[in-house]
């Protein structure tokens, strides 16, 4: 019976520039493995795990509806370190036994469940940032939540954690929904 070894360090290493310093090395020097902490994803305080009934439509139309099911996972930390190790950034690809491949902005839209049909976002965008909050979400944060055209994630919480008080009309449901994209996008997604 033929058995093949698979050579685990590189075949031709000269485009690896990065080799003495990645995880890997110290693998193949006979280092012990060692297993990444990754910081864990948590549940979204906007919602305790279940996404309301009364914005479940308007996530379908968005196409948020599958990212949104899929909001909470555990983190197994074996794998992160077993991807790690195999990441190289000279090439931008995984090495694996079988070859190199790469995640793709297809693979992640499959994935996530989200289209990626329409063309990119790609220019610089300078605006009143709170006049954009308040036009979107209906109410203006102060200045302390604003930073450039970052909102922090807290206020968001604070203010659209419960959906029955955003559902006096549809405009108060379609703010709460966008809300709630912008906290899995800006909480869990990125």
């Amino acid at each position: 019976m033929y058995t093949q070894m698979i050579h685990t360090g590189p075949i031709d290493d000269s485009l690896l520039r990065l080799q003495p310093f990645h995880i890997s090395e110290h693998i193949w020097n006979g280092a012990e493995d060692r297993v990444l902490k990754v910081r864990s994803s948590k549940q979204s305080e906007l919602r305790g795990g279940e996404i309301p009934t009364t914005i479940q439509d308007l996530l379908q139309r968005t196409g948020f509806m599958g990212m949104a099911q899929i909001s909470y996972f555990s983190v197994d930390n074996h794998l992160i370190s077993t991807l790690v190790e195999r990441w190289r950034p000279e090439t931008h690809t995984f090495h694996m036994p079988f070859g190199e491949c790469t995640i793709t902005l297809e693979d992640v839209a499959m994935l996530l469940g989200l289209k990626i049909s329409r063309p990119p976002i790609i220019r610089y965008a300078t605006m009143d940032w709170g006049a954009l909050v308040q036009c979107l979400l209906g109410m203006t944060p102060p200045e302390s939540m604003l930073t450039g055209g970052r909102l922090r994630m807290s206020w968001i919480d604070r203010h659209f954690s419960n959906v029955s008080e955003h559902i006096n009309s549809q405009e108060q449901l379609e703010c709460y929904t966008r809300a709630f994209i912008l906290r899995i996008i800006g909480g869990y997604l990125l």
